[in-house]
This record gives C-alpha cells, structure tokens and sequence, in this order.
C-alpha cells in the first residue's frame, strides 16, 4: 500500500505517528486534567451506568485531535470525552475506517446512485441558522416523541463551539434541505460528529448517504481515517457503523487498532 504526505514527507497513513514528544507531552497534560460527568444511565444500555472522562481541549491543532482520535476520544461542543464508566464497562469501541480500504456494499452503492441526480450538498464553516435548528428538533422527534426541542442557547453550545477545526455540511434534495451533518479534521483523520435528517426524505437512507459523501470528500482532500464514534454491539441503533467495512476498533488496554470483525 502506498504511503500518503502532506507534502512534507510526513507518513499519514497512521495517525499515531503524530506521537512526537512534544504532542504527546501536551496531550498527557491535556489528559491529566480530566474531569468526570455525573454518573447516569446509559443511553445505549440502559441496564448499565455511564460516566464520561471530559477534558476541555482548547486550540488543538489538527495533529493533535489526531491522537486524542486515535486514544478514543470524541468532540461535544469545547470539551473532548471517553468512556470511563463505572464496573470498567468497554462496550462503547471506538471505530474507523481507512478511506483508501473502504469497498462500499451492494446496499451501499445503491444508496450513493439513487441520490445523485437530485443531491446537491454545501460545505461551510459551523454558524447559526433557524433552518438547521428546526432541522434538528425535527430529527429529535423521530429518535423519540419524549425528546425536548433544543433551543438556540444548546444548539450552538453543542454544534457550533468548538476546539478543533469542523465543517458544517448541508444535503439537499430537490433545493430542499434534507440531511445536516458535522464534520470535525484534524491532520489526517475526519470525525464524524454528528447527522441529522428530515424524516420526509428518509428513502434516500440519508445516515448512509451522508457518511458516503464524507468519505469520499476526505479522500479527495488527502485525508487517511474517518471516524464513526463507538460501536455498540449490543445496542441495535449502533449496529449500522459495522456495515462500513472494512472498519477497525481499538483495544481500550492497548490503545492499538485491529481489524474488525
């Protein structure tokens, strides 16, 4: 396989060879000053108990959110978190894919066909609009009637703010807005932060359709990984991140990535 540069012969095919001495020592005291969440229950288990590692990441540069990625760490608004759930619970394993390896399924190119005569997708910087907020509430129903609409105050706390670099990304079907997604870069890995749909367009399997369309806009801007979260076996609404395949997870003891299964 051949290697990937950013031009200054620095190999990308892995992010971890970003653990130069001078990121790892700022990502050790970065690490060093974690905090926890309140203990809750789990929102994919709820038999089980959830408490999250949180660290307020600020100005990381984009080699840097590379190896917090690549230690299993996510994004929500300023702050960067993990598991750290009591009972040394490791149900939630961190997932990539190797956009170079990715071979797209049946289901998944068809997915890719039907849109694109009809698709138009916009990528900006993240910013406030009420379109998208109302987007948002609307997708907050389908997960669950229960759900409280989010207001403004929350939206750009958990959407807008943020300490890496991220791209707001807007689908359209016919002109019509269809599907939000948030896009988090650091130098050679893309994470996956978040996607919202209208359920009126829910035929185009837009979950699917805008982690397509993410993958192959960062292997057309030389990106090497992209991030899904953390898949959660025995939650059915995380099983979709295993249909991505190849994909790798990482073993929370070792901190190294495997092949998947």
């Amino acid at each position: 396989m051949s290697s990937a540069t950013d031009g200054s012969g620095i190999d990308l095919s892995d992010p971890q060879r970003f653990d130069t001495p001078d990121n790892l020592q700022i990502i050790e005291s970065i690490e060093g000053l974690t905090s926890h969440s309140p203990i809750d229950v789990c929102p994919y288990l709820p038999a089980r108990q959830m408490r999250l590692g949180l660290l307020y990441g600020t100005n990381l540069r984009p080699e840097q959110f590379d190896l917090l990625l690549a230690r299993g760490y996510r994004r929500s608004g300023p702050l960067l978190y993990l598991p750290d759930c009591p009972g040394s619970c490791r149900q939630c394993l961190p997932i990539r894919i190797s956009l170079r390896d990715f071979a797209p399924s049946r289901s998944q190119r068809r997915v890719w066909r039907r849109s694109q005569q009809r698709l138009t997708v916009r990528v900006s910087t993240p910013h406030f609009d009420p379109d998208h907020l109302a987007l948002h509430n609307r997708h907050l129903v389908q997960v669950s009637p229960d759900n409280r609409p989010c207001d403004a105050e929350d939206y750009h706390a958990a959407f807008i703010q943020s300490c890496v670099t991220t791209r707001l990304i807007e689908y359209r079907i016919d002109g019509e807005l269809a599907a939000l997604s948030v896009l988090d870069l650091g130098k050679a890995a893309l994470s996956s932060h978040y996607v919202c749909w209208d359920p009126r367009f829910a035929r185009f399997s837009l979950g699917t359709l805008t982690a397509l369309w993410e993958m192959r806009w960062g292997l057309a801007q030389g990106f090497t990984h992209y991030y899904l979260g953390y898949l959660v076996r025995q939650c059915t609404a995380m099983n979709y991140k295993d249909r991505f395949r190849p994909f790798e997870l990482l073993d929370w003891a070792s901190l190294d990535w495997s092949l998947g299964q």
